[in-house]
């Protein structure tokens, strides 16, 4: 019901609906669990949509409709809107893509925050994306870009030795090293 578009309420409301073929607001919404004012309100619109009839007289009585007449319409509506996002979607993702990658390029956005002294990176891809950002940044500034592997126990203890010497702090838990002014 819901991929036809209906609410959770109008689905729930429907569905008891299709249980007691015919009832009233209280019955309806008792079977639905929700609310009578709420019921109210959907079960009159529901009405006035063409998924249900209500019966005169008092209390008023609500009534299935046959499915098969009530619902050809809502398919063949649902499947021309589905069929209308296709044609457009790729256009629109088209036009995003384009704007996103100039304001990307442009330096509007950036993964790089000029303010920190140095940053962690977690992950192949976010590594990968700072690299291609740098080098669209930087491209005339930097003079070499590489990934070493992970220095080994000797070569740790000698960059802390030459981290205190440049009045630098090395974390531990990430291994980033941060050069104090």
């Amino acid at each position: 019901m819901i991929e036809l578009g209906f609410n959770e309420n109008e689905a729930r409301l429907y569905e008891a609906l299709l249980e007691l073929s015919e009832g009233t607001v209280d019955e309806i919404a008792r079977v639905a669990r929700v609310r009578r004012p709420t019921a109210y309100k959907v079960l009159r619109s529901m009405v006035s949509r063409g998924f249900i009839a209500g019966l005169p007289g008092r209390p008023i009585k609500y009534r299935m409709l046959d499915p098969e007449e009530t619902f050809r319409d809502l398919f063949q509506q649902r499947y021309e809107e589905i069929n209308e996002l296709r044609e457009v979607l790729p256009k629109q993702f088209e036009n995003f893509l384009k704007q996103a990658k100039e304001k990307y390029t442009s330096g509007a956005v950036s993964l790089i925050d000029a303010n920190k002294d140095f940053m962690v990176l977690r992950g192949i891809k976010t590594v990968a994306r700072i690299v291609q950002e740098l080098d669209l940044k930087a491209r005339d500034k930097v003079r070499g870009m590489g990934i070493a592997p992970a220095p080994s126990e000797e070569e740790l203890k000698m960059i802390v030795e030459e981290v205190k010497k440049e009045k630098a702090t090395l974390d531990d838990r990430s291994s980033a090293v941060k050069f104090d002014p």
